[in-house]
């Protein structure tokens, strides 16, 4: 069995740790907003971009527990 990588094993931990900060920050910050949504007709730009960040965080994590 392979061991991981020194570099792969920190992308691993701070995607981790980004991930999670990206988490509290939505659920902080944008999830507040979460009923004028609805009247937007669209989702906001910070919701937005969590989701983008928590799909990037998410895959990078799976393949680096893969390396």
């Amino acid at each position: 069995m392979r061991r991981a990588s020194l570099g792969s094993r920190f992308l691993l931990l701070a995607t981790l740790a980004v991930a999670g900060v990206n988490a509290l920050a939505y659920h902080l910050l944008t999830e507040r907003r979460i009923a004028q949504w609805d009247a937007a007709g669209r989702l906001p730009p910070a919701a937005q971009a969590a989701g983008l960040v928590s799909i990037a965080a998410w895959t990078t994590v799976v393949i680096c527990g893969r390396l």
